[in-house]
C-alpha cells in the first residue's frame, strides 16, 4: 500500500500548516522517492512532479489558485512509453535541448531503463529515452541525477548515481552488482547523449547527488553519498575555453517581493542565436540540494551575454544587458546586479 505525500504552507511566522487536501495532493497510491518543483508549462507558476517507486509518476500542474490537478496520464509521465509502471528513484527537470521548456529525467530500478521525456512545449512529453541513448541502464538501479553542463558547451549532460540496494543481489544474479558503477553521458548537441568512460574504476553503492561550483571556478562539481561509505567529491578540472556565468539570486522579501534566495525564480540567458534558461530550486536528484546558484555553460565565440532576464516568483522582472563572461555576479529583485 501506499502512503500520501504531504505538502506543508509555510505560514512565514516559523510555523507551517498542512494543506495537502485542500491543495488537491492527497493521493493514497504514491510511493513517492524523490519530489521536484518546477514551472514545466511555462505559465510563470510552480508545478510539482513526484517519483514514485512501483507505481504511476504524479505531475500537479499548478492551477494558480492555491490547488493542483494531475496530469500525470494525459502529460505522458506517470508510466513509461509502454505503459509500464517504474520503480522510480530520483529526477531532474532541465532544458537539455535547448528549445525553452524544462526536459524530464527519471531514474529508475534494475531491469528498467532511465526514462527521458523530452518536453514538447504542449503540455505533454515524449518518452525517448532509448532513441537519445539510455537504453544501456538496463541492468543498473539509478537513484540520484542531474542534467548539468559540465564541459561549459551550452547543453547540458547527465549524471546518473548507482547502487543496488541488495549486497547479495550476485548471488542469485550475476548480471547484477551490489556496488555499480556511476553513469556520465555528454550532450552531443544533437539531441542526444554519448556515455563517456570518464568515472572512477572504484566502485560504490551510490545514491544522492548534488552539483555545484564548489571551488567557483566556473565549472560544476559533484558531489555523491554512497551507502556504507564516505561520500565522493569530484572536482571539475575540465580545461576548455568555453565561456561560463553563474548568477547568485536574493529575493526582497519581506519588502513585498520573494523569498531570500530567490527559489523559484526563473533566469535567461539571450545570446544573438540562441536562449538558455534555468531555475533556482532548493533540491532535486534524489534526497539532495544542490547549489542554489543558476550556472550556464555558454560555450565559444563570443564576447558577452547579450541580456540577462530574472524572473521572480513575486512576479517581478529584472534585466541587465552586456554582461560579462565567465564570472559570478549577484542579482537582488528589485535592484539588479550587487556586490558580493
Amino acid at each position: 500500500t501506499g502512503v500520501p505525500d504531504t505538502l506543508y504552507r509555510n505560514n512565514g511566522n516559523g510555523t507551517f500548516t498542512d494543506v495537502t487536501r485542500e491543495a488537491g495532493l492527497y493521493n493514497p497510491i504514491g510511493r513517492g522517492m524523490s519530489p521536484i518543483w518546477s514551472d514545466y508549462d511555462n505559465d510563470e507558476d510552480l508545478d510539482l512532479f513526484v517519483a514514485n517507486d512501483t507505481t504511476e509518476n504524479f505531475l500537479y500542474q499548478n492551477n494558480n489558485d492555491g490547488t493542483f490537478s494531475n496530469v500525470a496520464w494525459i502529460a505522458g509521465v506517470a508510466t513509461d512509453m509502454n505503459g509500464d509502471l517504474q520503480g522510480s528513484m530520483g529526477l531532474d527537470l532541465a532544458d537539455y535541448d535547448n528549445d525553452g521548456d524544462f526536459d524530464l529525467i527519471m531514474t529508475n530500478f534494475q531491469r528498467q531503463v532511465n526514462t527521458f521525456y523530452r518536453n514538447e512545449g504542449n503540455g505533454f512529453f515524449n518518452d525517448i529515452s532509448f532513441s537519445i541513448g539510455l537504453g544501456y541502464t538496463l541492468p543498473y538501479v539509478g537513484w540520484g541525477t542531474g542534467l548539468v553542463d559540465l564541459n561549459n558547451d551550452g547543453f547540458r549532460d547527465l549524471f546518473v548515481a548507482n547502487g543496488h540496494i541488495q549486497d547479495i543481489i550476485v548471488q542469485y544474479d550475476t548480471g547484477s552488482s551490489y556496488k555499480q558503477p556511476n553513469h556520465l553521458l555528454i550532450n552531443d548537441g544533437q539531441g542526444s547523449f554519448v556515455r563517456t568512460n570518464h568515472m572512477s574504476e572504484d566502485l560504490k553503492v551510490s545514491r544522492g547527488v548534488a552539483f555545484g561550483d564548489y571551488d567557483n571556478d566556473g565549472d560544476i562539481d559533484i558531489l555523491i553519498s554512497n551507502a556504507h561509505d564516505q561520500p565522493t567529491l569530484l572536482r571539475n578540472d575540465s580545461k576548455t575555453d568555453n565561456h561560463w556565468l553563474i548568477i547568485k539570486t536574493t529575493g526582497s522579501q519581506p519588502t513585498s517581493g520573494s523569498n531570500r534566495d530567490g527559489i523559484g525564480a526563473k533566469v535567461k540567458i539571450i545570446l544573438k542565436n540562441r536562449e538558455l534558461i534555468s531555475e533556482v530550486r532548493s533540491s532535486s536528484s534524489y534526497m539532495s540540494q544542490n547549489d542554489l546558484r543558476a550556472h550556464f555553460g555558454l560555450g565559444k565565440d563570443l564576447d558577452q551575454v547579450d541580456i540577462l532576464e530574472v524572473s521572480w516568483p513575486s512576479g517581478k522582472i529584472d534585466r541587465l544587458k552586456n554582461v560579462e563572461l565567465d564570472t559570478i555576479i549577484h542579482i537582488k529583485e528589485g535592484v539588479g546586479q550587487v556586490a558580493e
